[in-house]
């Protein structure tokens, strides 16, 4: 969910999050890494069948990864249509430990197209010290 929120957002909610953490617990979270968004998920994708049709166009300008959903469904001897637009954000893990005083205690790197990471699993915990 954190490249569901923008910048600004973002360090609102791990704000929250790190005043809501007991000391000694954990947040949890993955993000997208610049690859995933500019070279996997960016073009189109479309899926046919006898009563719905849908179409899923992407783009990622370094920032904003913006997705358009058009989907055609059967109503009858009509379709409906219906649209929705969801933006996710790029952030980097620099960026996350950046906003916090927690302490980000493991990463793991996940790549399952190739050599290039796709995705980072992030645990940070919050230390002593920190109210």
């Amino acid at each position: 969910m954190i490249n569901y929120l923008d910048d600004e957002q973002l360090e609102e909610f791990m704000q929250c999050i790190e005043s809501h953490l007991e000391v000694g617990g954990y947040f949890i979270c993955d993000i997208n890494s610049f690859y995933a968004f500019d070279e996997l998920a960016v073009g189109s994708f479309i899926r046919d069948d006898d009563d719905r049709f849908v179409t899923i166009d992407s783009d990622f300008d370094d920032i904003e990864y913006i997705s358009e959903f058009t989907l055609f469904e059967k109503s009858g001897n009509r379709f409906k249509k219906s649209q929705e637009t969801i933006v996710q954000y790029y952030h980097t893990v620099e960026r996350l430990m950046e906003l916090t005083n927690l302490q980000l205690i493991s990463q793991s790197n996940i790549s399952v197209y190739g050599d290039e990471v796709e995705k980072y699993y992030l645990v940070f915990k919050k230390r002593e010290g920190l109210k």
